[in-house]
């Protein structure tokens, strides 16, 4: 695959999806961390994503969902974006350190060119602080379909850990 365009990016951000798996969408515990995934794809069948939940069991604070694109060609998977919670020491001079601040991480065709991590770099965010609130900014960036929000993403106690049922 050559490399994606901004153009590009931005129309796999946008494009209508559908969820074609959302067996894996309960919190599992795997080490130090709970994940979930789901599956997406386009609706015209096109293209196809895994959204991805992780969160820390120790510190809930530091989470991330992100949109990961599939190429049908086989080549790597591109993270589009993903928003995170802080997950790093702010060292009280570094006011930008987005590190210490709830940030998202966009695909950019400039990180491709250079071989560097598509989302590398990041923006600071005021619009979420927690999990849940993260899934309300996230699903408005990456077209996830409305029908399908309460049942991929059940929010029973938006200020705990438990986003999503953990299953057994």
């Amino acid at each position: 695959m050559s490399v994606l365009t901004d153009i590009q990016i931005a129309e796999l951000l946008a494009c209508p999806k559908v969820v074609i798996d959302a067996s894996h969408r309960v919190m599992k515990t795997d080490g130090a961390q709970r994940r979930a995934d789901l599956k997406l794809e386009s609706i015209d069948g096109e293209n196809k994503f895994t959204v991805f939940v992780r969160q820390s069991t120790e510190f809930p604070e530091n989470f991330t969902i992100g949109l990961k694109y599939d190429p049908k060609d086989g080549t790597d998977s591109i993270i589009l974006m993903r928003c995170n919670g802080p997950h790093g020491p702010f060292d009280g001079v570094t006011i930008n350190n987005h590190h210490a601040r709830p940030h998202i991480h966009m695909a950019t065709e400039d990180n491709l060119k250079i071989g560097a991590r598509a989302e590398r770099g990041a923006q600071i965010t005021d619009e979420y602080t927690q999990l849940s609130e993260a899934v309300d900014s996230f699903v408005k960036r990456v077209n996830f379909p409305a029908d399908d929000i309460a049942k991929c993403f059940p929010i029973s106690a938006p200020t705990t850990l438990s986003l999503f049922e953990e299953s057994e």
